[in-house]
């Protein structure tokens, strides 16, 4: 009698010990499902995270007028510009007009010509340029860009801004891609 109480009792405890082991394996296996939806989701940030990284190696801000450039790389580091500067100066121009009014106008183009290909150079590098400023000099270098099919694949936009300080400068590079950043 007691083999079969004993026998009764492991069957009972086998069927009551079967149902919390079902659900642990229920469990596990979403367990198992959820840590593949995390992995996912990380390869998928990790990608995210690469291409955004990506493409704030590739980006660059160009604070610009006719007589000079700050050319601002956007980056997770502290940005530092250059500058750029048309060897076009106050001086030549009123040399050049000492001579001739028309002498003044061929060697500021030639002049305007070169800084806007010494830029071209570095934006040529650049997946995503962002010309800003307060004259119409981004307006000029751009279309000169646009007419260039080197450029066809590069990313260019112009905005107008005010003067700026560098601080500025900088905080405007950084707001504008981390907004184009969102987009992706």
């Amino acid at each position: 009698m007691n083999h079969v109480t004993i026998s009764f009792c492991n069957v009972t405890s086998f069927v009551e010990l079967q149902r919390p082991l079902c659900s642990l394996l229920d469990l596990n296996s979403g367990l198992i499902a959820l840590n593949d939806q995390f992995e996912q989701r990380e390869s998928d940030s990790i990608s995210f995270i690469k291409s955004f990284l990506m493409a704030m190696a590739n980006s660059l801000g160009i604070f610009m007028d006719h007589s000079s450039a700050q050319i601002i790389e956007f980056t997770t580091d502290p940005m530092e510009s250059i500058t750029v500067d048309s060897t076009f100066s106050r001086q030549d121009k009123v040399e050049s007009l000492g001579k001739s009014e028309n002498l003044m106008h061929n060697k500021e183009q030639q002049q305007q010509t070169a800084y806007f290909k010494q830029l071209a150079d570095v934006i040529k590098n650049y997946d995503a340029v962002v010309l800003f400023g307060p004259t119409d000099a981004k307006a000029q270098l751009y279309n000169i860009l646009k007419a260039d099919n080197r450029f066809e694949k590069i990313k260019i936009e112009v905005k107008q801004s005010d003067k700026m300080t560098s601080k500025q400068q900088n905080a405007f590079v950084r707001d504008y891609f981390s907004k184009q950043q969102i987009i992706l």
